[in-house]
């Protein structure tokens, strides 16, 4: 900017030593457009950063709308069989997971699965035990080959029809961070029987939870089925959260069931509860049992072993048995007789993970306290309270002061980029008087000061480049510290901090990723920028008063108490508005990272479009809320930006006054002026909140 006044002054008075421009006020018409232009372009530079980040995000977001799924589950195309058997065949199935393109999982399998039947597959890790179950679940298509349900390619059936088909309890099943009702209810999603009423639903529930043997231990519990079961279940013991998980696979009455692993995770008493659970629930549906413990398998009508992709033997057990092949190997390796007699003898009970009338936790400091008599633990005070953004940046500077060299270098530099305004206004007033002089000084005399202009230009280069540098280099380091200090604080907490709703992995995850981030944007551009301007406000407001206080007074302090009100005003709510609608982001955070979490249990539930209409219910609240707070907050800039215009206004109708009664000359008027008004707009800088939030 100042290289464009340097250039425009020197090169105008070149066009009127030529005769070319009539006067030099053509010039200053000139000069003011530009200066006006540029103090317009200063108030986006700030905005860049967001700008860069908001173009990459939006990429990104876009890719992902425009992304079309090889299986769509929210398609409506696809058949929907009104009777289903429950007989499934694979024909020649082979696959290669899309990660691992050149690891075959499954090579040319054929295997046929009678309908209300167990058949259990088992086989060492890796052997594509699980790999048959995402292929039923139509998580993936197979490479080659065919899966077919009553005969029909499942590729030509409804994606989510199929899965409501389909009961599935996975190893480590995951439940919401719900009401023990509410994870049940969702296994109707999908089906006639969710439009049924309230009533209805809570009756069965409550059947499929007897069924499950899950009624017993939930009745216990002061709530009953409107217990919250935390984050994952995580309040609920092993073989309790199996059991719900049950009940909500079966509430529906599918036909078809899938236990990958179900009681692998368990110990032997709490397997055993689970075992006769899946037992009773199997009797009358096709079931396809993945067992790791061979204990499990014994009495499944067929069982199929695989082995590196390839099915190599099936039978029953007896008949497996006496075959003296593979099956009759994993037996021997698992000692299956020595397993069950030990588990006998297991002294855990599942039962007894949770006892009547509460759900334990694990003791921490915090519970164990809670346990104390009243008298002897005095009332627990929440400690944590917000703190100023300079009071946040004192203890930041204090506690990093280890990198006092950046943070000196950065705060001089600071500085004189802040005086780069009194020193324009000073050179501004000299080359507008000047062209009151005959042409034959003229051109000498503008070639000077314009010359001081490209000077100034060299020193706010280097001012404002050292700025960049010395903080942003402190920024990233200051960041790295407290990021990894964040991460260390939140991992020494006990565990009632977690068990808090707002402190989910969700939200932790996404307060440790934007936090830092916001510390690291604030000392990089911003702390530099609130220096320049309070040094341009200070010192101008000083030269102001010292060339002609009378001017300076009504130029600077006629509006610039309203300016200030209205600036403050707008800079207060769009904190506050920040604030709050970075708690509720921070809640759709949390609930989004726990579906996208439990994506495949979202997806064999057939959730998709109900997770996705409780996502956009809770962005409503933040959407509406700064609708409101916006159209507010527009006002008050409006009004800041017609009060900067209206001091313009006054201390040209006032300095007009001082001139006619001849108490200063007109490079007096172009230093108040200049310094007066036009750097009004300085003075509110984009509000920077991230710190003390």
């Amino acid at each position: 900017m100042y290289c464009a006044y340097s250039l425009a002054f020197w090169y105008g008075v070149k066009l009127v030593t030529k005769g070319q421009i009539g006067s030099g006020g053509e010039i200053l018409t000139v000069i003011f457009a530009v200066a006006l232009g540029t103090s317009a372009l200063t108030m986006i530079s700030p905005t860049i950063g967001d700008f860069t980040k908001a173009g990459a995000a939006a990429n990104d977001v876009l890719d992902m709308i425009a992304r079309t799924p090889g299986i769509d589950s929210m398609s409506t195309e696809g058949l929907k069989p009104e009777e289903v058997k429950g007989e499934i065949q694979l024909s020649g199935v082979s696959f290669f997971y899309p990660a691992r393109p050149t690891i075959q999982v499954l090579n040319k399998v054929t295997l046929n699965i009678p309908a209300r039947k167990v058949t259990a597959l088992v086989g060492a890790s890796g052997s594509g035990k699980s790999t048959i179950v995402g292929l039923l679940e139509r998580w993936y298509d197979p490479a080659e080959g065919s899966v077919q349900l009553d005969g029909q390619e499942i590729k030509d059936l409804n994606v989510r029809w199929l899965r409501s088909q389909i009961g599935l309890v996975q190893q480590e099943p995951i439940l919401f961070n719900d009401t023990i009702y509410n994870n049940i209810v969702h296994g109707l999603h999908g089906t006639e029987m969710d439009g049924y009423d309230e009533e209805r639903k809570r009756e069965l529930v409550r059947e499929a939870c007897i069924e499950a043997n899950a009624d017993e231990f939930i009745q216990t519990f002061p709530k009953g089925y409107d217990t919250v079961v935390g984050e994952r279940g995580s309040l609920l013991s092993g073989g309790q959260r199996q059991r719900v998980a049950i009940a909500r696979s079966i509430i529906s009455n599918p036909q078809i069931l899938l236990l990958d692993e179900a009681t692998s995770a368990l110990d032997p008493r709490a397997e055993a509860g689970v075992q006769a659970a899946l037992d009773r629930v199997s009797r009358t549906r096709t079931t396809v049992l993945i067992a790791h413990k061979l204990s499990t398998v014994k009495k499944a009508d067929n069982i199929v072993v695989l082995n590196k992709g390839q099915v190599v033997e099936q039978g029953t057990h007896d008949e497996l048995l006496e075959a003296h092949g593979a099956y009759w190997n994993l037996v021997n390796a698992q000692s299956l007789s020595t397993v069950a007699d030990e588990s006998s003898s297991e002294t855990e009970n599942d039962s007894q993970d949770v006892q009547p009338g509460e759900l334990e936790k694990v003791a921490t400091t915090k519970s164990v306290r809670s346990n104390l008599p009243t008298e002897e633990v005095p009332e627990e005070v929440d400690v944590s309270r917000k703190m100023s953004l300079f009071r946040c940046l004192a203890k930041i500077f204090y506690e990093q002061r280890r990198h006092w060299v950046y943070f000196l270098f950065g705060g001089v530099a600071s500085v004189c980029g802040g005086g780069a305004f009194p020193a324009q206004a000073v050179l501004f007033s000299k080359i507008v008087t000047i062209f009151q002089l005959p042409e034959d000084e003229l051109a000498d005399r503008v070639s000077f000061w314009a010359l001081m202009f490209f000077v100034l230009a060299l020193g706010v280069l280097f001012s404002y480049g050292s700025v960049g540098f010395f903080l942003t280099v402190a920024a990233f380091r200051v960041s790295r510290f407290y990021r990894s200090e964040y991460f260390g604080a939140m991992l020494s907490q006990d565990i009632a901090f977690f068990d808090n709703p707002d402190n989910s992995s969700g939200s932790l995850t996404a307060r440790l990723s934007t936090d830092p981030q916001a510390l690291q944007d604030l000392i990089s551009s911003n702390i530099g920028l609130i220096l320049i301007v309070i040094v341009n406000l200070v010192s101008c407001t000083i030269l102001a008063l010292v060339t002609q206080w009378k001017l300076a007074l009504v130029a600077l302090f006629g509006c610039l108490p309203a300016l200030f009100m209205a600036g403050f005003t707008r800079m207060r709510m769009e904190m506050k508005s920040q604030d709050k609608n970075a708690k509720l982001y921070l809640e759709s955070a949390r609930f989004a990272s726990e579906a996208v979490g439990a994506i495949r249990t979202v997806s064999s539930l057939t959730l998709e479009s109900k997770v996705y209409d409780s996502y956009a219910e809770r962005l409503k609240g933040p959407v509406s809320r700064s609708y409101k707070h916006t159209m507010i907050s527009m006002i008050f800039f409006g009004l800041s930006e017609s009060i900067d215009l209206a001091a313009m206004a006054l201390a040209f109708w006032y300095g007009g006054r001082l001139l006619t009664f001849n108490e200063y000359d007109a490079e007096t008027f172009f230093v108040v002026y200049d310094k007066g008004a036009l750097s009004c707009k300085s003075y509110f800088a984009p509000p920077t909140t991230s710190c003390s939030d």
